[in-house]
């Protein structure tokens, strides 16, 4: 069982199918408090089972499951405050997972957990397991493990594209996260406002509730200069991300990562799985990704210039 409070298309969901691509014979029962537009995103695994529940129903729901199922693992994401009141019989071996890149979050969260209740702090970087062994007290009994995140391999991997996603004419630059200052979408509009005008932005994000987000980024682009080189395309399902990564590579483009810290980066693992050159500031976790034709190139974190430079590289390569 895993207990995440938003059913999106993000990285939680990217977790999620992972597991359940690499372990087809295991039932997954996924139990969220809200729907975010990631009701359907598992409607292709059959292993994979959806809950919504309504928040303060959440700890005797889970109660209840934990009674009548015979689990191996509850996993719990982002949502300390409901560990002190479930109840879990003996059997499951209980995880707390941190994903976020925050550590100011993760300690808040820290500070919350009931870890009574918890068998295993789970992780899925060295780099997030070293940044909070940092935090965590001396004394703590417990210290986190690290799960490498796995890529969908339904979604995404290499090959000739099934469907044409992309208009030809252009060069693609994906970007793809939410609207967070973390996530440096400004210095992707930037970098896009150095390049030639057949570079074209495509900015894929979760189903985003806060109209003023979105309107914000859309201002930014405007005064970037390159409000009409740029697609918004919102809570995609991870099988046409895959589609648009493989078409993307016929065309010389490319993943865009502009942030300023992640736990692991699934968009670019993802990538790189599709054949896809990525190119990014520089973040101790994308060391850790599995990548041996060397697809993605790091510049120094905030560099624009080499950002954009690191691009036109490779424009002799370019069929469009």
């Amino acid at each position: 069982m895993i207990i995440y409070p938003n059913a999106s298309k993000g990285g939680v969901a990217a977790v999620i199918r992972g597991r359940a691509v690499d372990e087809p014979k295991t039932e997954f029962h996924c139990v969220f408090f809200t729907d975010k537009g990631g009701r359907d995103a598992f409607k292709d695994l059959p292993n994979v089972h959806v809950r919504i529940v309504q928040k303060g129903r959440v700890p005797h729901y889970i109660s209840y499951l934990a009674r009548t199922h015979s689990y191996a693992q509850i996993s719990i994401l982002s949502a300390p405050d409901i560990v002190a009141g479930i109840t879990i019989p003996e059997g499951p071996l209980v995880a707390y997972e941190f994903h976020s890149s925050n550590i100011g979050v993760i300690e808040r969260e820290i500070n919350t957990v009931d870890f009574s209740k918890i068998h295993q702090i789970v992780v899925p970087s060295k780099y997030l397991a070293d940044r909070i062994s940092e935090v965590i007290p001396t004394k703590f009994p417990l210290r986190p493990d690290v799960v490498p995140n796995l890529v969908d391999s339904t979604s995404f991997f290499r090959g000739s594209a099934t469907q044409e996603l992309l208009e030809p004419g252009s060069i693609p630059l994906f970007w793809v996260g939410r609207f967070d200052k973390g996530k440096g979408y400004t210095s992707f509009l930037r970098t896009l406002s150095l390049l030639p005008k057949e570079y074209r932005g495509i900015v894929i994000v979760s189903l985003e509730s806060d109209p003023a987000r979105a309107a914000d980024f859309l201002g930014e682009a405007g005064a970037a200069g390159v409000f009409g080189r740029v697609d918004l395309l919102l809570n995609l399902p991870q099988a046409k991300i895959g589609e648009m990564f493989r078409q993307a590579v016929g065309y010389g483009g490319a993943l865009i990562s502009t942030s300023l810290m992640e736990s692991f980066g699934y968009s670019v693992a993802e990538a790189v799985a599709c054949g896809l050159n990525v190119r990014a500031f520089e973040l101790p976790p994308f060391a850790e990704h599995h990548d041996p034709d060397s697809l993605l190139k790091q510049v120094p974190i905030g560099d624009v210039p080499a950002l954009a430079a690191s691009i036109l590289e490779r424009r002799d390569t370019v069929q469009v």
